[in-house]
């Protein structure tokens, strides 16, 4: 028997210069699937710019629990850039626009 004593949390972010208020499930499917690279210019995001998606690795456990809670039947693009720590993506994303 296991007693539940903490939780964890999963959360998209984007660079400050492109905010997002919010994403459908399929809209997070489309983006990591890579099916969607880009987004709609408007709401202070900057124009024609590609996605870059980036996960946590997969030995982290983060990217086998967002597999699992958004992307269902779909896969993260293999393109997909991996970083070993959170700090890296935050790093990463942060210098990204």
């Amino acid at each position: 028997m296991f007693n539940k004593i903490a939780r964890d949390a999963v959360c998209l972010v984007t660079n400050p210069g492109n905010p997002i208020g919010s994403l459908s499930q399929s809209q997070v499917q489309a983006i990591f699937s890579g099916s969607v690279r880009k987004l709609e210019p408007g709401a202070g995001r900057a124009g024609d710019r590609t996605i870059d998606v980036i996960v946590r690795s997969a030995p982290s456990g983060t990217q086998d629990a967002f597999q699992k809670l958004f992307m269902g039947e779909q896969q993260v693009t293999p393109s997909a850039s991996q970083k070993a720590s959170s700090g890296l993506v935050a790093q990463t994303v942060r210098s990204d626009p």
